[in-house]
C-alpha cells in the first residue's frame, strides 16, 4: 500500500515537472503524443513514462495504471484515430485496450491511480 501512494504523489510531481497541471495541459501532451509517435507500442511507452517516473529505472510492472473517466476516454479515442489513420489492418484501440491503463470512476476524471499496480526499480 504505502509503494502504491508513494507512486501517486511521485506521478503527480512527475506531470507538474511535465507541465500538466490541469485537463487542458493533459490532453495537449496526449495529443502531442500521438502527433510524434509512428507505432501503437512507442505511444503506449510514452503514455506510461507519463503515469511513471524514473520510466529508465524500472525492471518490471505488475498490473495496470489506473485512469479516471475523462483521460481513459480520452486517450481510448486518440488511439483509435491514431490506429484508423496509420495502421488500418488492426483492430483500432486493441494494444491499448490489453495494456493501457484500466478506467476507475473512482479517480478524479484526470486522475492516475496505483491500486492495481506495482513497479519493481
Amino acid at each position: 500500500m504505502e509503494q502504491k501512494i508513494r507512486l501517486k504523489q511521485q506521478c503527480k510531481q512527475h506531470l507538474r515537472r511535465l507541465g500538466i497541471k490541469d485537463a487542458l495541459s493533459f490532453k495537449e501532451q496526449i495529443k502531442k503524443i500521438f502527433q510524434e509517435q509512428d507505432t501503437q507500442a512507442d505511444a503506449v511507452v510514452e503514455i506510461y513514462k507519463l503515469a511513471l517516473p524514473d520510466w529508465d529505472d524500472i525492471k518490471s510492472i505488475e498490473g495496470y495504471p489506473q485512469a479516471g473517466e475523462d483521460l481513459c476516454r480520452m486517450i481510448c479515442r486518440e488511439f483509435i484515430e491514431f490506429d484508423s489513420k496509420n495502421h488500418p489492418g488492426c483492430f483500432a484501440g486493441g494494444l491499448w485496450m490489453n495494456k493501457g491503463f484500466s478506467m476507475n470512476r473512482n479517480l478524479d476524471p484526470w486522475e492516475i491511480g496505483f491500486d492495481e499496480c506495482s513497479v519493481e526499480y
